[in-house]
């Protein structure tokens, strides 16, 4: 499917990780802080904050930081190395964003959408991890591929064998990526987005949304606590 890219603008702040050799001074004694700290919440159930760690834990290993989690109440504490200044490390991790498909409705000019109107039919809602790869398309354009499975395989099938010619939009959060029209029904779960057109799609942006997407939803708001 051929998309039309859309600004994946929300703004980043700036992160500077604390070194992961800080010192806690206390009982005579020096323990090396951990190099991020970040509080789960609410809802900060054992069970949330499990599911919280495991999603974070993916997004390091996707974005190929090595270092542990560790779980201290409602916070997680990460030995990793420090980031470099202006990194979008914390960003990442934090971004609470779900991969949603979105019907639009016919009449809609696919060029002309900004946002999703709550009206819209919702095609599918991603509640775990969707395996997402950004790579090239025929043109040699940027691409990511996503690959459904289960039910969400099933909804994309039934929606776009039902609107050859329509078009969905696919965001992520709050952000559109891309307002693709359905060219044939999508019945084996996969979906490729190209964005031969769109420059915004660099490595770095194909990076970002692939490994958010292939980690899973965060079940929880996550924060960074400074200076741990």
């Amino acid at each position: 499917m051929q998309a039309r890219g859309r600004s994946y603008g929300r703004a980043r702040a700036v992160a500077l990780v604390a070194a992961a050799g800080a010192l806690l001074m206390g009982c005579g004694s020096q323990t090396p802080a951990p190099a991020l700290v970040l509080e789960v919440g609410p809802p900060a159930d054992a069970a949330t904050v499990a599911a919280a760690s495991e999603v974070v834990h993916a997004r390091l290993a996707a974005l190929g930081v090595e270092g542990t989690v560790t779980v201290d109440g409602s916070r997680l504490e990460l030995d990793i190395p420090p980031a470099e200044p202006g990194s979008t490390l914390v960003a990442e991790l934090t971004d609470p964003a779900r991969l949603r498909l979105v019907g639009v409705p016919d009449g809609q000019d696919p060029a002309a959408v900004d946002e999703i109107d709550p009206s819209w039919e919702t095609v599918l809602e991603a509640t775990g991890a969707i395996p997402a790869v950004g790579d090239t398309d025929q043109t040699g354009g940027p691409a990511i591929t996503f690959t459904f499975s289960g039910a969400d395989a099933e909804d994309l099938a039934s929606y776009t064998t039902a609107h050859v010619g329509g078009s969905v939009a696919l965001a992520l959060g709050d952000e559109i990526l891309a307002v693709p029209v359905i060219q044939s029904p999508i019945t084996g779960g996969v979906l490729q987005l190209a964005f031969a057109s769109d420059e915004s799609w660099t490595p770095e942006r194909l990076r970002e949304v692939t490994t958010i997407v292939s980690a899973g939803p965060l079940p929880a708001p996550l924060r960074e606590i400074t200076g741990g």
